[in-house]
């Protein structure tokens, strides 16, 4: 093992702590739609699908059973499943250890950066578009910022990695 990955480790009680994942969930009160007849199993099975979480899991099988120890296929909790041969479907959001410390990494590396170029009066509005997400939709400043794509010199940042670009991307920062 090398100092900077010694370095990088995080030990708690004397054990290496690793990162289990991201998660993002969306609270709220889904309504579940179908008969009059629903049974009571099926609407909290509904429920909970209606508020399963996104974001990103550490790959290690481990892990995965100690946030979601219930996983039949694909998890009704976590952004992952299973194929029948047991390993990870590739619509799960999963990485590896190695590639969550470099997400880490990269993301700290930005903060970073960010705050350098705030504190040096930085303060443009740069937003981003990919597909058809885009960072103005849930953004609480809109009625403020100014941001007008029609005004010369607005435009919207192209975000159009795919996931495997991205990571690739954020190894070689890192």
């Amino acid at each position: 093992m090398n100092v900077a990955t010694a370095a990088s480790k995080k030990i708690y009680n004397g054990k290496e702590a690793v990162p289990a994942a991201v998660l993002y969930y969306h609270v709220d009160d889904p309504m579940i739609s179908g008969s009059g007849d629903l049974q009571p199993d099926v609407i909290n099975k509904e429920i909970i699908k209606a508020l399963r979480t996104t974001g990103l899991v550490n790959g290690n099988r481990d892990i995965i059973n100690m946030l979601d120890n219930s996983i039949n296929g694909t998890s009704d909790v976590i952004p992952v499943g299973f194929n029948k041969s047991g390993d990870l479907t590739a619509a799960s959001s999963a990485v590896s250890n190695e590639d969550y410390s470099a997400i880490s990494k990269y993301v700290d590396k930005k903060i970073r950066e960010f705050g350098k170029s705030i504190l040096n009066g930085d303060i443009k509005v740069n937003p981003y578009e990919m597909d058809v997400k885009g960072s103005c939709k849930y953004c609480e400043y809109k009625g403020i910022c100014g941001f007008d794509d029609k005004i010369p010199g607005y435009s919207r940042r192209k975000l159009d990695l795919d996931d495997k670009e991205a990571m690739e991307l954020i190894r070689n920062e890192s």
